[in-house]
């Protein structure tokens, strides 16, 4: 386990996974105000002339969204480099069920 361990930072996958990881949290805490301004305007004054703060909320949260799919899509992009064929499998069932059990949801 230790040789796996020392391995995995020597070629760079530690520091690889804590970037995608920070990238996550970057992505979440501008979903996070954009949806909390879009829905609790402090004021209704413009910000930058003719945009008030849902806009901007609103704004915000699609940034963040723009780099959650980023993020996921160079994440996926990285695996598939690695000879990790079973990990990419892996997070694709997981996408894969997870959209099957959302349709279910709406079925009934």
């Amino acid at each position: 386990m230790m040789r796996f361990l020392k391995e995995a930072i020597a070629k760079g996958v530690v520091a690889e996974i804590f970037a995608h990881c920070r990238n996550l949290a970057i992505a979440a805490i501008f979903m996070t105000a954009g949806a909390f301004v879009a829905q609790n305007p402090a004021t209704k004054a413009p910000l930058v002339g003719f945009l008030n703060a849902s806009v901007a909320g609103y704004v915000a949260l699609g940034v963040g969204f723009a780099l959650l799919l980023l993020n996921l899509a160079d994440g996926f992009h990285k695996l598939s480099k690695f000879r990790a064929g079973l990990v990419l499998d892996f997070c694709l069932l997981v996408l894969k069920q997870a959209h099957y059990s959302a349709e279910q949801q709406k079925v009934f």
